[in-house]
């Protein structure tokens, strides 16, 4: 008796099965669509889409993250995409960049040596985007970026919105260079005491920096160009490192000295400085060391996280509809210190030593910070404690970048019929 097939599993049925892969497994979906035109046909589908979605929240998993650091393999400072899911990029190495942001599917690159030289990678395509240069500053620029979804300020859920259009936002402050007079006493002719910002310029040019103005300009992928300039009063700081925070249509900005953030509107392209509560131990050189994590709550408000004391990883909510305040003693309103998690008692990794314990990393909406400790680095859930290492390999770690998007198959139009399908698609 010859041999008949089984009969085709109906639509309804595989639809169901292939619901079940989990979010954080994109290779697998992108798989089972390959498989054949029908199952193709039923995951490009958007009703699957708005049924997926359903069944495991339109809350975005995080597929990996970017690592910053000098790696042990050949003592070099670069980016590297780790996984955490089945997200494997063909281009994970990025020599000679350095990971400035990550949102709604893509990460911000730049040159390590040119600072003003952006890149815009989607690890889920492994396209990459080289932008022209911002508009050249006068001055001595200190600058941040993050890469946005061009509807940012519109109506996206920014669920699978990775290949469309994006943006990119710069801010930072300008400087101008001033010779150093002194008098034959040897002591500085200007009218004003030198801060060690000064010092330090001094002893390496010859020069002091005097605050200039604070700057703001926008990319858009649809125009390939850059917007002119908007600029507002100096800070008397610059943007520091960290990772921006996007809280509906408002981006804040790390400033260096840890006692403000600069919060930008993009869509006033107003600029203006927030106090933050004071560092405990501000006094100490330690508070060099405390740079913050900016983030958003769970209900979507602005909050920070710091290491704080000894090792104590602090997470500070801003009270929504209070103006922050600081008065004249330096004490700040508008903040309330809502978690706090003593890192010694979480893991005997951690040493009585702060700058050893590096905060370099915090998952937004999600209380899980990303904390470096030597060459290692340890995710811990700020609601229950648990700490967990995510990975190992470098010898100095300076960031790390959380990648979260929901991670669909590029699939085209494709027919429901039954039969082979030869044509790859991206996961």
């Amino acid at each position: 008796m010859p041999w008949t097939p089984p009969p085709a599993l109906p639509n309804e049925l595989v639809e169901e099965i292939l619901l079940r892969i989990p979010p954080d497994d994109p290779a697998s979906l992108a798989r089972a669509a390959l498989a054949c035109r029908r199952w193709c046909g039923l995951v490009a589908d958007p009703a699957f889409h708005r049924r997926r979605l359903a069944l495991y929240g339109a809350t975005p998993r995080m597929l990996g993250f970017v690592c910053d650091g000098v790696w042990d393999d050949d003592r070099c400072a670069y980016s590297r995409f780790v996984p955490t899911s089945s997200c494997r990029p063909p281009r994970a190495d990025h020599r000679g960049c350095r990971a400035f942001d990550a949102r709604h599917g893509r990460v911000l690159l730049h040159g390590r040596r040119q600072y003003k030289d952006f890149t815009v990678w989607n690890p889920i395509t492994d396209q990459l985007v080289e932008l022209p240069r911002p508009p050249d500053f006068t001055g001595n620029s200190s600058m941040k970026a993050t890469v946005l979804c061009a509807a940012a300020t519109g109506a996206c859920d920014h669920l699978d919105c990775h290949r469309g259009p994006f943006i990119v936002v710069v801010v930072g402050t300008n400087d101008d260079l001033e010779d150093v007079d002194f008098d034959s006493d040897g002591d500085y002719v200007g009218g004003s005491d030198l801060d060690e910002d000064d010092v330090r310029d001094i002893m390496h040019g010859g020069f002091r920096r005097v605050p200039k103005e604070m700057f703001a300009c926008v990319y858009s992928s649809e125009s390939g160009v850059w917007s002119k300039p908007t600029y507002a009063n100096h800070p008397n700081d610059k943007v520091a490192w960290g990772r921006s925070a996007l809280v509906g249509n408002t981006l804040y900005f790390e400033l260096r000295k840890n006692d403000n953030i600069l919060e930008y509107d993009l869509g006033t392209q107003k600029m203006t400085v927030i106090a933050l509560p004071p560092y405990p131990h501000a006094e100490t050189i330690y508070a060099l060391f405390m740079h913050i994590q900016l983030t958003i709550m769970e209900d979507g408000g602005l909050g920070f996280a710091r290491l704080e004391e000894s090792n104590e990883l602090c997470l500070w909510s801003r009270d929504e509809g209070t103006e922050v305040v600081r008065d004249w003693l330096d004490n700040v309103t508008g903040w309330t210190l809502c978690k706090v998690i003593d890192l010694k008692k979480v893991s005997p990794l951690i040493e009585p030593m702060p700058y050893r314990n590096s905060l370099v990393g915090f998952m937004e909406g999600k209380g899980i910070a990303f904390v470096a400790v030597r060459n290692k680095l340890f995710t811990i859930d700020l609601k229950s404690g648990l700490m967990r290492k995510v990975f190992e390999g470098c010898s100095i770690i300076f960031c790390a970048v959380p990648y979260i998007t929901f991670c669909t198959p590029a699939l085209g139009a494709s027919s429901r019929d039954d039969g082979p399908r030869l044509s790859t698609s991206s996961a």
